[in-house]
């Protein structure tokens, strides 16, 4: 039940919130989540709290955590993080390299992480991740545009996981671009992937955008596309849903207002 309202928490932060309503949330749950992860007695208890809390800090005293936490300098009592949570969370001290909250991140915290990883199969992972999280938006537009190659999706997991930093709503605006040719090399996807690829890389690739410009990109993409496979607009519809509704929901906030 805790997880399953984390979750609920994590889409309503990211998903239906405006830049506002964020921030709000954010300075209510951000200390709140960290004191339930300190005060729980059981450790998967503390890990569901603490990765809720690392999913959504934002303020300069979480990032601050973050980096401390990172650098080995700020332990979690009767938390211990493996090389996978060290990794992970690399990846999100990454992705908030943007405006305020770069000046206390480490600008080569992804290569010292590399560095750290001694797990072949991570590694590898980790290398190929590194390019859609970079803070120079070249790099990661060739990322996505070299996914054109199927070549470069054959470890299917891995694709999933860089889609979806790459498309992360703190990135929405500079790589809303990329919907539509996500949108149109899907039924390459099908054809080269296996039977559950279309759909995670439906949800990876959607799973950052809120705005009526990104559920635009979506209904144009199907209006254009009236032969689209059956299946295929179904997984599309389904993986769009949350986007639709957000921008309704949004939009409505904005007209009130």
């Amino acid at each position: 039940n805790l997880n399953l309202l984390l979750d609920y928490y994590r889409k309503l932060f990211w998903r239906f919130s405006t830049f506002k309503s964020r921030q709000t949330l954010e300075s209510k749950f951000e200390p709140l989540l960290w004191q339930q992860m300190q005060k729980a007695s059981d450790a998967s208890l503390k890990s569901s709290y603490y990765h809720a809390w690392l999913s959504t800090a934002l303020s300069s005293k979480a990032i601050h955590k973050m980096v401390e936490l990172w650098k080995g300098k700020l332990k979690i009592k009767g938390l211990p993080l493996s090389e996978r949570d060290m990794t992970t969370l690399s990846y999100q001290l990454a992705v908030r390299r943007n405006g305020n909250m770069a000046r206390e991140i480490p600008s080569d915290v992804l290569q010292q992480q590399l560095k750290r990883v001694k797990d072949p199969d991570r590694k590898a992972q980790m290398a190929y991740t590194i390019p859609a999280l970079s803070s120079d938006s070249a790099v990661r537009d060739h990322f996505f545009y070299a996914l054109r190659n199927p070549v470069n999706r054959e470890h299917q997991a891995w694709v999933s996981t860089a889609l979806d930093y790459l498309n992360h709503p703190l990135r929405a605006k500079s790589s809303e671009k990329f919907i539509t040719s996500a949108l149109d090399l899907l039924p390459e996807v099908q054809r080269t992937g296996d039977v559950f690829f279309p759909k995670s890389w439906l949800d990876a690739s959607l799973s950052g955008y809120n705005s009526e410009s990104a559920a635009n990109l979506i209904r144009d993409y199907l209006a254009k596309n009236p032969d689209l496979n059956q299946k295929l607009r179904q997984k599309v519809l389904q993986s769009a849903d949350p986007v639709f509704r957000a921008a309704t929901i949004l939009q409505g906030k904005k007209q009130a207002n």
